[in-house]
């Protein structure tokens, strides 16, 4: 009896011993980023009946779970998901690429060593990319920076940080202290301090395809030829296409690229990102057309210098620089007379301008965080060109065989008295979303110009409205006509110099018959003008 006692008596304290030990439960946190090309609706309900915000091209949301609930407007499902830390809202599951992020993942050393030098709100991020690229490098980039301080110097000047918003219901997005102005084009307005603060966090983007903006820039002859840039430029103006050289020689936009990359130490992927971002994938950009009133013949492919100046509007000013400026400058192998010289002589100045001097990312270029003068050296004014640009390239190397296997160095900032998290601006004005603790060009715009300067906002005049050309790019294709057509379904809604330029027989009205015009304009059955 008494052994039996002293039996029962150690099963009962190893039964404590088990029940009291930590469990390694594993913590799964579900994200999901916006797989479209345009802005994505988040609704109050599983249905598209009510909207409640609008979710930024490469903006990500964290779901409340992988359930998925039936409803009108989705056949896939709707996923419910946090668009503020405490607001739920439904988005279409077929909308979202999902990514799991979390604290368990197994690591090495070396990558151990890497990953200590983040901040703990960076960590399962980190080692989610570390999952997917197992051979990157991943280095904290410490700024030194004041998280507001920083936001107060972005938000100091209503035309450094521009959005485009061709819908009424995005009006949250907008910077009040704009005052309502179209700084570029017909559609493009100061963003808000939220847009600025969710665009500048790090942490929002890293996924498998948005850290590509923080990618280093420089040459890597390994990772980067001439095969890896046709990849890129598939289905693009540049595809399978050539220009001629100095000497009159046929050359493919690929080679071109790939030896003005090599030439000046940085990726030949980034300036074939940042020709497409600027001139479009169907190459309809005014920059590059060679036909722009009084600078007939000339080219900037990378749309440098390409802001308002004095009377020249943004396209003017940019060849007004390839054309040699005032004094017929020669530097950078201007003047840009041909395409070949604006694409070779366009990646010097950008190398010397940004990736030389340590702005060798694409987040880095358009946030000037390196110093020694901050803020001002910012390539463009379109708050999410790092990002789209940086979606581009994670494109060009998804077509390269084991591309994850790739020995990728991405820099990613990390900055001082950050908060816990940051959040897309609500559609509504006023609204903000950046309260919480818990946890961004549809076609490439003409907009990402470079702004040299961080002077104030300019009390420009009302730009001209364009019949047809609904997005100011100086073009009447067919984005022009879809964005007709999903406001006639009312899937989207115009407003402002778009409305105007939609009502091309101008009986103040925008229908099918204003839709059929364009297409005839398209067609060259007719001309609108």
């Amino acid at each position: 009896m008494k052994r039996k006692n002293v039996v029962l008596f150690s099963i009962i304290i190893l039964l404590a011993y088990f029940l009291v030990l930590p469990v390694n439960a594993e913590s799964i946190t579900y994200y999901g980023y916006n797989n479209q090309p345009d802005n994505l609706a988040i609704n109050a309900e599983a249905s598209t009946s009510k909207k409640v915000a609008s979710m930024p091209i490469g903006a990500s949301v964290r779901l409340a779970s992988l359930t998925k609930y039936n409803g009108k407007g989705c056949d896939s499902g709707w996923y419910q998901v946090y668009y503020t830390a405490n607001k739920l809202g439904y988005v279409c599951s077929s909308t979202l690429n999902i990514y799991a992020v979390s604290s368990d993942y197994n690591t090495d050393a070396n990558f151990q060593s890497q990953l200590n030098a983040f901040p703990d709100s960076y960590k399962p991020f980190i080692k989610y990319l570390h999952s997917v690229y197992p051979n990157a490098n991943f280095e904290a980039y410490n700024t030194g920076l004041d998280w507001n301080t920083v936001i107060n110097e972005e938000s100091r000047y209503t035309n450094k940080n521009l959005i485009q918003i061709t819908d009424n219901d995005k009006e949250g997005w907008k910077n009040p202290a704009g005052n309502n102005q179209v700084f570029d084009g017909v559609d493009w307005y100061s963003a808000s301090v939220d847009m600025i603060k969710y665009f500048m966090d790090p942490r929002n983007f890293l996924n498998e395809k948005y850290v590509f903006q923080f990618e280093k820039l420089s040459f890597n002859e390994s990772t980067q030829t001439v095969s890896t840039v046709e990849n890129m430029l598939t289905n693009t103006f540049m595809a399978n296409n050539s220009i001629k050289d100095n000497n009159g020689n046929n050359i493919s936009y690929a080679k071109t690229i790939f030896e003005a990359g090599k030439e000046n130490s940085t990726s030949p992927l980034h300036l074939a990102a940042r020709i497409i971002q600027e001139q479009g994938i169907d190459g309809k950009g005014a920059s590059i057309s060679g036909t722009v009133s009084g600078y007939e013949g000339y080219y900037n492919f990378y749309n440098i210098h390409s802001y308002k100046s004095g009377d020249r509007n943004a396209i003017q000013n940019g060849l007004y620089y390839a054309k040699g400026s005032q004094n017929n400058d020669t530097s950078y192998g201007r003047p840009w007379n041909t395409p070949y010289k604006a694409i070779k002589g366009g990646a010097q100045w950008i190398a010397n301008g940004y990736i030389n001097v340590g702005q060798d990312t694409l987040y880095t270029q358009k946030f000037d965080i390196i110093g020694p003068q901050y803020y001002g050296n910012q390539y463009m004014q379109n708050i999410q060109a790092a990002n789209s640009e940086g979606g581009s390239e994670y494109k060009a190397y998804n077509k390269v065989n084991n591309y994850k296997n790739i020995t990728y160095t991405f820099s990613i900032p990390v900055y001082n008295n950050m908060p816990s998290n940051t959040y897309f601006a609500s559609i509504k004005a006023g609204e903000s979303t950046n309260s919480g603790t818990n946890n961004s060009v549809g076609n490439n715009s003409q907009n990402n110009n470079n702004n040299n300067n961080s002077g104030g906002s300019s009390s420009a005049p009302a730009p001209t409205v364009k019949y047809g050309d609904l997005n100011g790019d100086n073009n009447i294709n067919s984005i022009d006509m879809l964005r007709i057509k999903k406001h006639i379904l009312g899937v989207s809604t115009l407003s402002g110099n778009s409305l105007k330029a939609a009502d091309v027989n101008k009986d103040n009205k925008v229908d099918s018959i204003d839709m059929l015009r364009i297409k005839k304009h398209i067609l060259g059955i007719i001309k609108i003008s």
